[in-house]
């Protein structure tokens, strides 16, 4: 399943969300390296002497000056766009689409009527609901390819499969898909929260040699400063990236799916709409917790 394969609601808010994560994050980064520099900058304009390095010591203020506008103009513009909440929001509205297109295509409820038409209006419908539960994305949810439909051919197609097919072609691209995507992320988030760690503690491991050393004798420079505002910028990132807070929610759902994937074998065709239920809840558990930490109301009834 491509991107184009789900309904245009989808494709859109994936996008929103995508675009307002790439905005938190440069602006959130802009803040962040900013202030840092300002701390760098503080400790080496201390070294100058006025008097015999005048030029330098003017450039080094205004560099100050403008390293605080930066972050000052980077934290008014997260207030104002609020990209934190248009991110959540619309990772929020796809991945609801995402689970409402797959009970659709495997005719689980509340989608199994007989009839294509009666099915066809209640998904729609769903996707209405979705989509009303978040108004602050209506100017985001505007999909570049306009020809594009809520129920695409591809999903009519799978839905009009045989059962064997069906349910063949859910387990590979959805459990499976889904169960390498966490046991990826989880790794990477693994080793982004092992490497940060040790980044923080080898600075603050030298900014504590540096402080005994300082005892003696009080350099003009002060290093430990320094260091410590990297420190502390270093543990801030690693807080907005939250990838302890990922590696335990992907390792969870990571290890229900390799659980529900073992319970896959010889699936009888009446067990599989409760079993596609238990799979889409599996999936849905860790993006509802993902919301529930960032206060993001799901819409009742979806995922």
């Amino acid at each position: 399943m491509t991107i184009e394969d789900y309904p245009a609601l989808y494709a859109a808010s994936d996008r929103a969300s995508k675009d307002a994560q790439g905005c938190y994050l440069a602006l959130t980064g802009a803040q962040l390296g900013s202030m840092l520099l300002v701390g760098i900058l503080s400790a080496s304009k201390a070294v100058l002497d006025r008097s015999h390095f005048p030029q330098i010591h003017m450039v080094v203020l205004t560099m100050i000056a403008s390293f605080l506008a930066i972050s000052l103009f980077s934290m008014f513009i997260l207030r104002r766009k609020r990209y934190e909440k248009l991110w959540f929001d619309g990772r929020a509205v796809a991945e609801s689409v995402k689970t409402a297109t797959w009970k659709y295509m495997m005719k689980v409820k509340p989608y199994h009527e007989a009839q294509p038409s009666a099915a066809n209006a209640l998904f729609i419908n769903e996707l209405e609901d979705i989509r009303a539960a978040r108004p602050n994305l209506k100017g985001s949810l505007q999909p570049k390819d306009v020809t594009q439909k809520e129920i695409t051919p591809k999903m009519g197609e799978i839905r009009e499969m045989e059962y064997e097919q069906r349910i063949k072609f859910y387990f590979h691209e959805r459990l499976l898909d889904q169960k390498i995507w966490y046991t990826n992320n989880l790794l990477k988030n693994s080793e982004a929260s092992s490497r940060w760690f040790w980044i923080v503690s080898g600075v603050q491991c030298t900014a504590l040699i540096l402080a005994m050393i300082q005892i003696a004798q009080e350099p003009l420079f002060n290093s430990v400063a320094v260091l410590i505002t990297v420190a502390a910028t270093a543990i801030a990132w690693a807080q907005v990236k939250r990838y302890e807070e990922l590696h335990e929610a992907y390792d969870l759902a990571a290890q229900e799916l390799r659980y529900l994937e073992v319970l896959s074998g010889d699936l009888l065709e009446k067990d599989a709409p409760e079993y596609i239920t238990q799979v889409e809840e599996a999936i849905s558990r860790e993006h509802t917790m993902w919301c529930a930490r960032r206060s993001v109301l799901l819409q009742p009834g979806s995922r």
